[in-house]
């Protein structure tokens, strides 16, 4: 296993780049509920959306962003029919194509 170092965690001014991959086309932020950090980066946490209420992990200092994560616990929300991966719907690869 790993020891977290410089390359272990994650700079909080980071979080002003990332946005929600459940939400796309639309460009929602993502909040960030710190679990661990060590000299001020985020080494473990979440990062949510206000909008889906999807939730992504932090390890390792290390953002999961891939794929939908689905709705935060003990949300009511479903998220329901979203299609597995929405970067390859035909709407989102148009908008950046």
């Amino acid at each position: 296993m790993r020891e977290n170092g410089p390359n272990g965690a994650m700079k909080p001014k980071t979080l002003e780049f990332l946005i929600c991959p459940a939400c796309l086309p639309e460009e929602n932020s993502l909040s960030l509920r710190v679990s661990s950090s060590s000299n001020g980066e985020i080494t473990d946490g979440n990062l949510e959306c206000g909008c889906c209420k999807s939730a992504y992990a932090i390890r390792d200092g290390v953002a999961r962003l891939l794929g939908h994560a689905g709705p935060v616990a003990g949300d009511s929300a479903t998220g329901t029919g979203r299609a597995a991966s929405v970067y390859e719907s035909p709407e989102v690869l148009s908008e950046y194509l």
